[in-house]
């Protein structure tokens, strides 16, 4: 079952039928005359249904393109019609007492514009005459047919082409931990946009990187930046890395444990140095000290001994 008919209005520009006679005897009848369409006529152009292509008139005028369209034009009953596609092929059939041939073409060019073209020859002989007749005809509208927009085909992607860039799937400058790891993707691809199954190579300027494409910045100095590149074939894609400041861990601190003793034990024995008063510490200057801390002591003691004895 077909889809329904739909038709677009077209306005007549121009149209005439120009008539010639080449050979034209007194038996032939009366010389048919040239003939012109008043501009403005109202046509619709079928799309869709039994009608579809044909371009008909609405009120007045002739037919330009469909069926019947050979006898319309030449007024000569049971001619043989052959369509194919924007062209109808006219001939009377071969014991016909003249002969008619011709076509009719209708043209639609790339911007929409509808042209209609005649062209038929006739011939017959009547009481001994030979009567031939040609008719040219033209026809041209004032509007265009709009044509739908042809939806973007989706590229087939079932075999892809050769790899033409490789898309990165992270962003191109990033930031690591000193110490860390981030692991980077891309994506190789055709002309068309479809995936591609390949290897990728990897490098980094600094670092280390894996055939996976994980860059870790293990021993390099925060701040450092740092290259990655991708390759296949002879795409190529980078990424620029930048070693994030990452603070250093406080030493641990291990519990007090009273059998383990303090967790910072004394070390008895250390050197004990004192300003000697030139700006350096020595051996002598703490003997002079500690020996007249050690005197002023005893004297001390001695004195307030004497003292409770005599009370």
């Amino acid at each position: 079952m077909g889809s329904p008919a739909q038709a677009q209005e077209l306005k007549l520009a121009s149209g005439a039928v120009t008539v010639q006679t080449p050979n034209w005897g007194e038996n032939c009848g009366p010389t048919p005359a040239s003939e012109r369409d008043a501009p403005g006529l109202v046509y619709r152009h079928v799309k869709g249904g039994a009608r579809d292509g044909d371009i008909i008139p609405v009120k007045k005028g002739r037919l330009l393109f469909g069926k019947g369209v050979c006898t319309q034009a030449t007024g000569q009953p049971g001619i043989k019609e052959t369509r194919s596609g924007r062209r109808i092929l006219c001939a009377t059939p071969a014991n016909s007492a003249g002969r008619v041939s011709g076509k009719v073409t209708k043209t639609i060019g790339a911007d929409g514009a509808v042209s209609v073209t005649h062209h038929f020859d006739s011939e017959w002989r009547l009481k001994g005459t030979h009567c031939r007749l040609s008719r040219r005809g033209r026809w041209t509208f004032s509007n265009k047919i709009a044509k739908p927009k042809a939806a973007s085909p989706k590229p087939a992607c079932g075999r892809p082409g050769p790899i033409v860039r490789l898309v990165r799937l992270d962003p191109p400058n990033l930031s690591v931990e000193r110490g860390g790891s981030k692991q980077l993707r891309v994506r190789a691809v055709d002309s068309n946009g479809c995936r591609v199954n390949t290897p990728v190579n990897w490098r980094v300027s600094a670092g280390e990187i894996s055939a996976q494409g994980i860059v870790t910045t293990a021993g390099l100095s925060r701040g450092k930046r740092i290259e990655a590149v991708a390759t296949a074939g002879k795409a190529k894609a980078l990424f620029v890395i930048t070693v994030g400041a990452v603070d250093d861990p406080l030493p641990a601190i291990a519990p007090f444990s009273p059998s383990a003793g303090p967790p910072n034990p004394i070390k008895y024995g250390a050197e004990i140095s004192v300003d000697s008063g030139n700006g350096s510490h020595g051996p002598a200057g703490v003997l002079f000290i500690v020996g007249f801390i050690t005197l002023f002591a005893g004297v001390f003691g001695t004195l307030i001994l004497k003292r409770r004895r005599s009370e």
